[in-house]
């Protein structure tokens, strides 16, 4: 997974494909990465979803 920042449709794709990966240090060293990610956007909902997003949760479509 690429360190760059990423626009929010870019993140929100990068978050499904990570909650189908399994459990387990890759899946979540990739969610905190999404996190990061998605605080340089400036999208609140965006980050909540990165947020959620290890339990499955999506606060938004």
């Amino acid at each position: 997974m690429s360190h760059a920042p990423r626009d929010t449709d870019a993140l929100r794709q990068a978050l499904a494909e990570n909650r189908d990966e399994p459990e387990g240090p890759a899946r979540n060293a990739g969610a905190e990465l999404l996190v990061q990610q998605a605080e340089t956007t400036g999208d609140a909902p965006l980050l909540v979803d990165t947020l959620l997003s290890p339990w499955g949760g999506e606060c938004r479509s």
